[in-house]
């Protein structure tokens, strides 16, 4: 063969790889604009109705009960769940603007009715609710499905309280319920503002940080993308402020995602201010956050 028909065959297959992959990579993009616009378009709300999560482990939340809160839980009920919570009121009369408290681990514990007193003292009542499978309630432990479910019944069972204005709810969180609560300010128009600190945005990219504990089948259609915020921000319903402490490499990974969920298409229009919290890690993290969760929430 002569050099020439070498280079003949070398630019021929340089141009069939280059098809190749061109074609692969429009087919990509396709597929990618296909799922924007089903995000997009779908119904975070409407799509968790319909779709039935796949639990390989069944049974309680992962780990035991911190010190228990020494004040007496309230009930509310979830789906016909009788779960408990903890209710905190300012010393005032009349209505208050109300915060429904999504703490991080998975069981409220003494610590997280302390991490709540400035909320209360700005003059919030705070409900602390425990979901499915925590504090001894019934239910299987999802990981940010059902246990949203959970939080908008408890949001329902706040917003009739006498001493809370219904039209003045807000939601907070950290950690595992940063993340629930990002999901509920997808699926609830209720809320006026939404906080999270630590929370993870898209479980549905890359290595899942939440790999351990992951009760259900990951390979299964939907399971994962229904549990990531940042695929649904176009149907963010109010503004929302993403706390990060500066010295985690988590923190630092939910940071980065937190940013590209700012920069998708749907997030056009939204307001969604990411904020790091100086020096410290993911469980540091939200005791300085609070009391800029209160400035946000205060602010008109």
């Amino acid at each position: 063969m002569t050099s020439q028909n070498n280079t003949a065959v070398i630019v021929g297959t340089f141009c069939f790889l280059g098809i190749v992959f061109g074609f692969a990579a429009f087919m990509a993009a396709k597929q990618t604009s296909e799922r924007n616009q089903y995000y997009q378009q779908s119904s975070l709300d409407a799509e968790r109705a319909k779709f039935p999560t796949k639990l390989v482990k069944r049974g309680p939340a992962p780990d035991g009960d911190p010190q228990a809160p020494s004040i007496k839980p309230i009930f509310y009920n979830s789906g016909g769940k009788k779960l408990k919570a903890w209710l905190i009121f300012p010393h005032k009369r009349g209505k208050s603007p109300a915060v429904l408290f999504a703490h991080g681990g998975y069981s409220v514990g003494a610590g997280d009715i302390a991490a709540v007193r400035p909320f209360v003292d700005a003059g919030f009542v705070v409900m602390v609710p425990s979901v499915r499978g925590e504090n001894g309630n019934p239910g299987n432990f999802e990981l940010c499905f059902g246990e949203i479910d959970d939080l908008k019944a408890a949001l329902n069972y706040l917003a009739k309280l006498p001493q809370v204005d219904p039209h003045m709810l807000f939601a907070a969180g950290h950690s595992l319920g940063a993340t629930n609560v990002m999901l509920l300010a997808e699926s609830d128009g209720r809320l006026k503002k939404v906080a999270a600190c630590g929370g993870y945005p898209n479980m549905a990219m890359g290595n899942n940080l939440y790999q351990e504990i992951i009760p259900f089948d990951q390979k299964g259609e939907h399971e994962l993308e229904l549990r990531a915020p940042a695929l649904w921000v176009s149907h963010l319903t109010c503004p929302m402020l993403l706390c990060y402490g500066s010295n985690d490499q988590v923190e630092g990974e939910y940071k980065r995602l937190a940013q590209d969920m700012s920069n998708r298409p749907g997030a056009k229009g939204k307001t969604i201010i990411i904020e790091d919290i100086p020096g410290a890690d993911h469980f540091q993290a939200i005791t300085p956050a609070i009391p800029r969760m209160v400035t946000f929430f205060s602010q008109n």
